[in-house]
């Protein structure tokens, strides 16, 4: 490997998990499972680019390859957000994760509307609205999209329904991961669903609600 790593910010499992990982795939002996399971843990360990680079390999070998295309368009909105080409790329994945219908389509509109939002196109907040709203319709139970639903009615001035939104979202919390979770599930429920955040988020909720309704 041409990087320095620092596996200590694993779990002793994970660095082991990562090491045999590393090694199947410089002996081309590795799975797309692994792969996928391999560039989140380098997500862990704050190497996106390597991530990414792993993406673009398994779409390489598997173009139609569902969780390749989500968190590649995810994670490209992320780390390589500094060229406009590079944001519509993951909108254009979005559109294709939405085909897919059910949660995948929940997390193709989130990436649609966080791609529209990257853009700066403040002409086209009616398509981010709308495809949040469609996200919360597929997947009523999740966090970060009545979240972010609730961030873009607020700045639309539609405070109620902005209430609403981030009232629902603190009914979707989830007390802690399940430690059957391998790295793709708990980084899905921590910043995908939302469902596991931390103390501080949920007083931030809490805050905002209460500012909005002085507003009413």
């Amino acid at each position: 490997m041409n990087i320095k790593i620092n596996l200590e910010m694993l779990g002793k499992e994970y660095q082991v998990l990562f090491e045999v990982f590393e090694s199947k795939r410089k002996e081309e002996n590795i799975t797309i499972e692994e792969k996928l399971e391999l560039a989140m843990l380098y997500i862990d360990l704050k190497e996106g680019e390597q991530a990414l680079t792993i993406y673009e390999e398994i779409l390489g070998e598997d173009p139609q390859n569902a969780q390749a295309k989500m968190w590649f368009a995810h994670f490209n909105l992320i780390y390589r957000d500094y060229l406009k080409e590079n944001i519509y790329a993951s909108l254009k994945l979005a559109e294709e994760i939405i085909k897919l219908g059910d949660e995948m389509a929940a997390v193709g509109y989130m990436i649609k509307s966080f791609s529209l939002n990257q853009l700066a196109q403040t002409d086209r907040r009616d398509e981010q609205i709308e495809a949040l709203q469609k996200s919360v319709q597929l997947c009523p139970d999740w966090n970060f999209n009545h979240e972010h639903l609730a961030i873009l009615y607020d700045k639309e001035g539609r405070i109620v329904e902005a209430i609403e939104q981030y009232e629902k979202a603190g009914e979707n919390y989830i007390d802690d991961f399940d430690p059957d979770w391998g790295p793709i599930k708990r980084y899905f429920e921590a910043v995908i669903t939302g469902r596991v955040v931390g103390e501080l988020h949920k007083r931030g909720r809490l805050r905002k609600i209460e500012e909005l309704r002085k507003l009413l």
